[in-house]
Parts: structure tokens; sequence; C-alpha cells
């Protein structure tokens, strides 16, 4: 499966906020991340990148 990994970055932390991600939607300075099963989250943030060839998103906390 080629499902995401959402991951924070704020300052030198690092947090996996949501495995098997599907779909990330911004929204102005909110990104919500959904999950395989329905799940969503929302927070402040800006996508750093996504890499699929590590399935990993990082998103910037700018709370």
């Amino acid at each position: 499966m080629c499902e995401l990994h959402a991951i924070l970055i704020d300052g030198k932390d690092k947090t996996t906020l949501m495995e098997d991600v599907v779909r990330l939607a911004v929204d102005g300075n909110e990104i919500t991340i959904t999950g395989i099963f329905g799940d969503t989250m929302t927070l402040p943030g800006r996508i750093l990148y996504v890499d699929m060839t590590k399935n990993e998103a990082l998103i910037e906390n700018i709370d």
C-alpha cells in the first residue's frame, strides 16, 4: 500500500500525527488529514513536502 505517514515538525521535534493517510486538504493555514478508515484531523500548519518514496508528508507547525 502507498498510504502516507503525516509527521508534524515543531522546532526540532517530530511527531507522527497519523499513519495510513490517504488525503491532505489545505484551506489557508489549516490542513485536514484523512486516514484510510475516514478518520480526520485538522490543524494549523503548512506542508513542507510529500515524499512518496518514504511514504511521508512533513507538516510544519505554525501555531
